[in-house]
């Protein structure tokens, strides 16, 4: 039913809603219970002894978030810069269920430090690392290195006014939003330009329209993907 490849693992969900994993475990990051070396099969992911069912999506990075068929968020992992969403940065094993969801969610999405949920109502909540402005809320910090332990909603006041988002994609420090409209918006690093802005910036800090002239101009788009420094949109 789904792949997600992560940093020296990857995950299979299939159609039964059981998902299965494989390579680098160091931190636990294949959620089979127990850290490893690797693993050079698939193994069943379970937690603690029980096996993970009804998933319905899932998104790996050094560390995990999948929500089931009941329309919760579970995470596990490394826990760098809070990017579990539970409240601290202790790395976990076994699975944790993230609290205060108002809907169901139905997608995730992990990049390098941090983590993207999107909810049925079409409100997205982030985790983990504000460095680069890659959450996409309006909070300003005065640490260091901004975190979020906890999720916070994305900033819709801006360009997402009125928008209804179908699909999140969270890449290394970057993250890209589409809306029902095929328009995609982004936030986060732009140091290559991966935001497709038509610009140069260090970061944006709150969603930006992608530039629609030009290849794009007339298109809708149906799906995006944030990658490492880089993105791509696929059109109707």
């Amino acid at each position: 039913a789904q792949i997600s490849a992560g940093y020296g693992h990857s995950l299979l969900l299939s159609t039964d809603g059981q998902v299965f994993g494989f390579g680098m475990n160091v931190q636990g990051q294949l959620g089979i219970g127990t850290p490893s070396e690797k693993e050079l099969h698939p193994v069943a992911v379970n937690m603690m002894g029980v096996l993970f069912k009804n998933v319905t999506h899932i998104s790996v990075y050094q560390h995990g978030v999948m929500t089931d068929s009941h329309g919760d968020v579970f995470s596990y992992g490394d826990n760098m810069h809070g990017k579990l969403g539970d409240g601290t940065v202790i790395t976990r094993i076994g699975k944790h269920k993230i609290a205060n969801v108002l809907s169901a969610a139905f997608e995730s999405s992990t990049g390098d430090a941090h983590s993207l949920v999107l909810f049925s109502d079409g409100q997205v909540f982030a985790f983990g690392s504000n460095a680069y402005g890659q959450l996409g809320i309006e909070k300003i910090s005065e640490e260091l290195v901004p975190q979020e332990l906890l999720p916070i909603a994305i900033y819709t006041t801006g360009v997402l006014q009125g928008k209804i988002i179908i699909q999140i994609s969270a890449g290394l420090v970057h993250s890209l939003v589409l809306s029902s409209d095929g328009q995609v918006f982004g936030f986060g690093d732009n140091t290559y330009g991966q935001l497709g802005i038509g610009r140069i910036t260090w970061s944006e800090k709150l969603p930006i329209a992608v530039n629609t002239t030009g290849a794009l101009q007339g298109k809708r788009i149906v799906q995006m993907s944030a990658g490492t420094t880089h993105s791509l949109v696929l059109s109707s």
